[in-house]
């Protein structure tokens, strides 16, 4: 069973990204890369656990426009390498039906973030919801 540790993320911009489908626009908080690889850690469980399952991976190098497909050393001796999508990771403020407009992606590229990128935003727990069922999966403090 791989251990993943608790990790903390620094806000970055704001920026709109749509689904896969353009049928959801979401105003997102997207985050520095995460020390110790923390979030590409997560992805790559999450897409093993997929793949056994027959289904495609979260953010596929062919199907997201935001993935820049780096490799990564992954764990204490850097043995196991992952795709870096880092600069996909966000979290998601708000969402709308509608693309935003230009004056939309205007103020939004207005707003001074400085302050925010300061505050770090820490996570010990994974949360999974299987139907209306959800779990809390802690994280481990340490390697």
């Amino acid at each position: 069973m791989l251990i993943l540790p608790r990790f903390e993320i620094l806000p970055d911009t704001l920026d709109w990204a749509s689904n896969y489908d353009e049928t959801r626009w979401f105003l997102v908080l997207r985050v520095q890369k995460p020390a110790h690889n923390g979030l590409n850690g997560l992805l790559n469980l999450s897409n093993t656990a997929l793949a056994r399952f027959d289904q495609p991976p979260l953010y596929a190098a062919s199907s997201h426009k935001h993935s820049q497909n780096r490799a990564l050393p992954h764990g204490d001796k850097g043995s196991t390498l992952l795709e870096d999508y880092s600069n996909c990771f966000h979290i998601s403020l708000a969402w709308s039906l509608s693309r935003p407009t230009a004056k939309d992606r205007e103020r939004v590229a207005a707003i001074d973030l400085r302050a925010l990128r300061e505050r770090r935003i820490a996570f010990d727990s994974v949360k999974a919801k299987i139907g209306n069922n959800v779990v809390s999966i802690p994280l481990e403090k340490e390697f």
